[in-house]
């Protein structure tokens, strides 16, 4: 891939009743976006990008584009892309371009402010106020920052997100289409608050595509990077569990109401013991289904109250202890009630059952230090 966007520019277009000459696609790795007003073709976009990455791959490093186009194969289509490097430069970590430490100053000012109002009890603040100093350096040393104008979309509503985005400096306006594609503007969002993170945590699509609000600086960290972060990290994991908890709140969606839509999930960014403790609490009936390394773990509840554990041939409470000590995994609870003879019955209380699994999480980190 190239190190540097690429403009796809409209050349020439008579049929789409989407695009027009002039419209401008920014291509970063597996970024798509629309500087200005231009707009997205969905059959346009799958046609011209994939080649486009087989071009960039192609080229030796630092080679120039063709001065060719790309055609939209779409039916009836008779769009031609001309293809150009933007002027646009993407920072990569270590960051160095002058502009970005300025926005890292900004973003640190509007965290030191919004943690004196969260102690003074009021709004909660920005996402990167709520960590300690050094794992927000830590998180924000490893992303990117790229630079977005006016209007121009950072995230698509939509799509399976894989980035999530922080805003360095400026403002990003989080937008809902309706099915009539009116628009609302949900909340606009300012330096130290984060955005993406939800379609990462719980598989599903983005609900809101998300755009510039003003020219803005956007740090952005592949959901990989992250994971690899979360696991490293477990209290940042822990915050991402609380981000979940206060994004579902504030869009009337409870974290027990997602799980019983049978959403899907990974335990390096949502507990097994925080999972748990919200089927407990909300008194959730149905099984909690684990998956890591091959291995399997089926949990069944009734009214909040574990029934049975089944991890493989381990059976009960025992079956429990091990999988809250696998350090990663998917999960899906799925509306499927146990039945009291089940194998693999549970007899300790809740209360019992997170005091000793906690137990067992310490013993486990302590032996691998």
């Amino acid at each position: 891939m190239a190190d540097r966007p690429v403009l796809l520019i409209v050349q020439q277009v008579s049929k789409c009743p989407l695009l027009k000459p002039g419209d401008r696609w920014m291509v970063i790795d597996r970024e798509v976006s629309k500087p200005g007003a231009g707009k997205l073709c969905g059959t346009g976009l799958c046609s011209v990008y994939p080649k486009l990455i087989t071009l960039l791959n192609s080229l030796p490093p630092g080679a120039a584009l063709p001065d060719d186009y790309l055609l939209c194969e779409g039916v009836d289509c008779d769009a031609a892309f001309r293809m150009e490097y933007s002027a646009a430069p993407v920072v990569s970590s270590p960051i160095a371009d002058t502009a970005v430490p300025t926005a890292t100053r900004r973003l640190e000012r509007a965290s030191k402010n919004a943690m004196a109002v969260k102690v003074q009890g009021k709004n909660v603040g920005p996402f990167l106020s709520r960590l300690p100093k050094d794992l927000a350096a830590e998180l924000v040393t490893s992303c990117r920052a790229v630079r977005y104008e006016n209007h121009q979309v950072i995230l698509m509503q939509g799509i399976a997100g894989e980035h999530l985005y922080i805003v360095a400096d400026g403002k990003a306006d989080v937008v809902r289409f309706s099915s009539e594609r009116e628009e609302t503007i949900l909340v606009t969002l300012g330096p130290g608050e984060c955005f993406g993170e939800m379609s990462i945590l719980t598989g599903e699509l983005t609900s809101a595509e998300v755009r510039s609000n003003g020219d803005s600086t956007i740090f952005s960290l592949h959901r990989d990077k992250l994971e690899t972060l979360l696991m490293k990290r477990p209290a940042l994991s822990r915050e991402f569990s609380k981000l979940l908890a206060d994004r579902l709140k504030a869009t009337n969606v409870s974290l027990e109401s997602e799980l019983s839509r049978g959403i899907l999930g990974k335990l390096s960014m949502i507990s097994l013991v925080d999972l748990v403790q919200t089927l407990h609490q909300s008194r959730r009936s149905g099984t909690l289904v684990v998956n890591y390394a091959g291995e399997k773990a089926q949990l069944g509840f009734k009214n909040g109250a574990m029934l049975t554990a089944v991890a493989g041939e381990t059976l009960g409470e025992e079956a429990f202890y091990h999988a809250v000590c696998w350090p990663d995994g998917d999960f899906c609870f799925e509306q499927t009630e146990p039945t009291e003879n089940e194998a693999g019955r549970v007899t300790s209380d809740m209360m019992g059952l997170m005091m000793e699994a906690m137990r067992r999480m310490d013993e486990m980190k302590a032996q691998r230090r």
